[in-house]
Protein backbone atom coordinates (compact mmCIF):
# COMPACT_ATOMS: atom_id res chain seq x y z
CA UNK A 1 0.00 0.00 0.00
CA UNK A 2 1.36 3.29 -1.44
CA UNK A 3 1.99 6.07 1.44
CA UNK A 4 0.16 9.53 0.88
CA UNK A 5 1.90 12.77 2.21
CA UNK A 6 -0.60 14.23 5.17
CA UNK A 7 -1.64 16.83 2.65
CA UNK A 8 -3.52 14.58 0.08
CA UNK A 9 -5.12 12.33 2.98
CA UNK A 10 -6.51 15.30 4.25
CA UNK A 11 -7.98 16.66 0.80
CA UNK A 12 -9.41 13.45 0.29
CA UNK A 13 -10.96 13.73 3.77
CA UNK A 14 -12.33 16.91 3.07
CA UNK A 15 -16.20 16.96 3.40
CA UNK A 16 -17.88 18.35 -0.16
CA UNK A 17 -17.55 22.49 -0.27
CA UNK A 18 -18.18 24.64 -2.67
CA UNK A 19 -14.85 26.59 -2.96
CA UNK A 20 -13.70 28.58 -5.48
CA UNK A 21 -9.51 27.75 -4.43
CA UNK A 22 -7.88 25.26 -1.80
CA UNK A 23 -4.47 26.51 -1.16
CA UNK A 24 -1.07 25.92 1.21
CA UNK A 25 -0.70 28.90 3.86
CA UNK A 26 2.35 28.73 1.69
CA UNK A 27 0.39 30.15 -1.25
CA UNK A 28 0.25 26.88 -3.43
CA UNK A 29 -2.88 26.08 -5.22
CA UNK A 30 -4.12 23.00 -4.53
CA UNK A 31 -7.66 22.82 -6.27
CA UNK A 32 -9.00 25.36 -7.85
CA UNK A 33 -11.89 26.71 -10.23
CA UNK A 34 -10.28 29.21 -11.29
CA UNK A 35 -11.17 31.32 -14.93
CA UNK A 36 -8.71 30.37 -17.68
CA UNK A 37 -8.05 34.04 -17.94
CA UNK A 38 -6.76 34.46 -13.69
CA UNK A 39 -3.30 33.03 -13.08
CA UNK A 40 -3.99 30.73 -10.21
CA UNK A 41 -0.19 30.90 -8.54
CA UNK A 42 -0.73 34.56 -7.90
CA UNK A 43 -3.99 34.62 -7.09
CA UNK A 44 -3.09 31.44 -4.25
CA UNK A 45 -0.33 33.70 -2.99
CA UNK A 46 -2.53 36.98 -2.66
CA UNK A 47 -5.34 35.17 -0.71
CA UNK A 48 -2.60 33.24 1.43
CA UNK A 49 -0.77 36.67 2.35
CA UNK A 50 -4.05 38.29 2.78
CA UNK A 51 -4.77 35.37 5.32
CA UNK A 52 -1.30 35.05 7.05
CA UNK A 53 -1.20 39.12 7.64
CA UNK A 54 -4.09 38.99 9.51
CA UNK A 55 -3.23 35.67 11.02
CA UNK A 56 -0.03 37.68 12.14
CA UNK A 57 -1.85 40.86 13.40
CA UNK A 58 -4.39 38.64 15.66
CA UNK A 59 -0.95 37.39 17.38
CA UNK A 60 0.45 40.83 17.76
CA UNK A 61 -2.36 41.59 19.42
CA UNK A 62 -2.85 38.63 21.65
CA UNK A 63 -6.01 37.55 19.94
CA UNK A 64 -7.12 33.82 18.90
CA UNK A 65 -6.84 33.35 14.97
CA UNK A 66 -9.00 35.28 12.69
CA UNK A 67 -12.10 32.06 11.55
CA UNK A 68 -12.10 33.92 7.82
CA UNK A 69 -10.54 37.36 6.25
CA UNK A 70 -12.94 38.91 4.17
CA UNK A 71 -12.84 41.07 0.99
CA UNK A 72 -15.77 43.09 0.52
CA UNK A 73 -16.08 45.50 -3.07
CA UNK A 74 -19.13 46.39 -5.02
CA UNK A 75 -18.84 42.93 -7.25
CA UNK A 76 -18.93 40.88 -4.63
CA UNK A 77 -17.36 39.48 -1.45
CA UNK A 78 -14.17 37.33 -1.24
CA UNK A 79 -14.08 34.77 1.88
CA UNK A 80 -10.57 33.15 2.93
CA UNK A 81 -10.64 30.75 5.65
CA UNK A 82 -8.72 28.21 7.56
CA UNK A 83 -9.12 24.65 6.91
CA UNK A 84 -6.61 22.79 8.92
CA UNK A 85 -3.60 23.39 9.86
CA UNK A 86 -2.25 24.24 6.65
CA UNK A 87 -4.65 24.59 4.70
CA UNK A 88 -6.52 27.79 3.68
CA UNK A 89 -9.79 27.34 1.37
CA UNK A 90 -11.38 30.85 -0.77
CA UNK A 91 -14.84 30.86 -1.77
CA UNK A 92 -16.32 33.47 -3.62
CA UNK A 93 -20.53 33.43 -4.11
CA UNK A 94 -20.29 34.37 -7.18
CA UNK A 95 -18.19 31.70 -8.41
CA UNK A 96 -19.31 28.82 -6.18
CA UNK A 97 -22.81 29.29 -7.53
CA UNK A 98 -21.75 29.28 -11.38
CA UNK A 99 -19.63 26.23 -10.52
CA UNK A 100 -21.05 23.05 -12.52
Amino acid sequence: MAMSTPQQVYVAEMPPKKYTMLLSKDGIPIKHDLDEDMHAETYAIMCATAYMSAERLNSELNEKMPNAVKVDSLEGLITITPEGNNLLAVYEPKKASQSK
